[in-house]
């Protein structure tokens, strides 16, 4: 009798086991699943469409007139080499506005101007602008401390971390690694298996792919003093949009659309969600098609305005630029700004992972987003230039091509040292 009774309270405890790991499989399922799909992939960087999944689309209506085309204030000859160079590597769009008119559009591999194109880390940018409405509204200030909209965090240290450090990347938040915690391209099928269990309890990936983004991100420990190290990271992104929906009582997507892109004029465009009715990834993977980002990229030329449309409240982009840190004086509120300089830009210093420049830009006013795989908006207020780069990553790829092509190819060439 007492091995039965033994054997009965194993098998009762196993099916309570087995019961509950199916619970909590189930709950998480939505991660799992991305978790797998990536592990499967042949590059966890590049993303197809189909994994972003769910998403909430917002729609600006697509009353914004056309760029007018053509004009000979770039040298073809310049406009031509940019073209060359973009094709050969990895690019899939590229568009050039000059002085209000659109010098060149070309497209690669497939990409049609009306096809949607993830930004990757170029979304993070869209926080910065989002963030001129409820400033100039008296809604925050970018000296207020997170904990103050951050009730998990009032009582903690990480709730004196400002909202100026947040936009800034010089939170001191524990830096999460570049690389993924994901298995190279042609791994077997056990060491897929082993980084999918390594990645279950990652918070950087519960982050990128799992169904509460928000918790995720509040997760997220305090290993360095704020304001003395710069780290590019994800999450203080992700607090930034969780802040602006707690100050404003909206969705982020719905206040992004309301304050920048149904007043840009824009089309549709899509946020990657961690769930259903969910909230959106602040810090990645917002899609538009080609021509909106280049909307996007005139108004930080422009001042925020566009087609006479004050869009952004004025002063805002300058702003943006120039609130830099004295940790990274080329990183401002969610923009990269000023002169890069000729060598590694790296997002966290020491991780040999950034952006390699072959020479330092050619002026020093640039103003601009950068995603994964060299994804780029350029703005040259000084010169009313903009150019969007989508694309994937390609060997070779050197962030100051592009732009100094064809800011040499100005007619009346830019001089090192132009601009503010």
């Amino acid at each position: 009798m007492t091995l039965r009774r033994v054997m009965l309270v194993v098998v009762v405890v196993l099916l309570v086991l087995c019961s509950a790991l199916a619970g909590v499989v189930a709950a998480d399922w939505p991660y799992l699943r991305r978790v797998i799909a990536v592990a499967g992939m042949a590059d966890a960087g590049e993303w197809p469409d189909s994994f972003y999944t769910p998403v909430v689309r917002i729609d600006g209506g697509g009353g914004a007139p056309p760029f007018p085309r053509g004009g000979d204030s770039i040298d073809p000859a310049a406009l031509e080499a940019a073209a060359r160079w973009a094709g050969e590597h990895g690019t899939v769009a590229l568009l050039v506005l000059h002085r209000g008119r659109l010098v060149l559009e070309r497209y690669w591999d497939g990409q049609a101007p009306d096809a949607p194109f993830s930004g990757r880390a170029m979304s993070r940018s869209l926080l910065g602008l989002a963030y001129g409405a409820a400033i100039e509204r008296g809604l925050l200030a970018l000296d207020d401390p997170a904990g103050k909209w951050l009730e998990e965090w009032r009582a903690d240290p990480r709730g004196a971390i400002t909202v100026r450090q947040l936009m800034q990347n010089v939170s001191g938040l524990e830096e999460a690694p570049l690389a993924s915690p994901l298995p190279p391209a042609g791994a077997g099928a056990l060491q897929r298996l082993v980084a999918i269990a390594r990645t279950w309890a990652d918070r950087n990936a519960r982050l990128s792919l799992g169904n509460d983004f928000a918790g995720a991100a509040l997760r997220f420990p305090l290993v360095h003093a704020p304001g003395t190290r710069f780290a590019h990271s994800n999450v203080n992104s992700q607090l930034l949009g969780l802040i602006l929906e707690r100050v404003t009582g909206m969705s982020y997507e719905r206040w992004f659309a309301e304050v920048v892109w149904e007043p840009l004029g824009a089309g549709v465009g899509e946020f990657y969600m961690d769930r259903e009715s969910g909230m959106p990834a602040t810090y990645c993977c917002f899609r538009a098609v080609p021509r909106d980002w280049l909307r996007l990229g005139a108004l930080l030329a422009g001042d925020g305005a566009l087609d006479g449309r004050q869009v952004l409240p004025r002063g805002w982009v300058q702003r943006l630029a120039s609130d830099t840190s004295n940790v990274n004086p080329r990183y401002g509120l969610q923009v990269w700004s000023g002169r890069a300089a000729r060598g590694l830009r790296e997002y966290q210093p020491g991780s040999g992972f950034g952006v390699r420049h072959g020479e330092d830009f050619l002026a020093d006013d640039a103003i601009w987003m950068e995603g994964g795989g060299g994804r780029s908006i350029w703005a040259f207020p000084s010169e009313a230039l903009v150019i969007v780069r989508l694309g994937r990553g390609a060997p070779g790829w050197d962030g100051s091509v592009l732009p100094n092509t064809l800011l040499r190819g100005l007619r009346g060439a830019v001089q090192p040292g132009a601009g503010r």
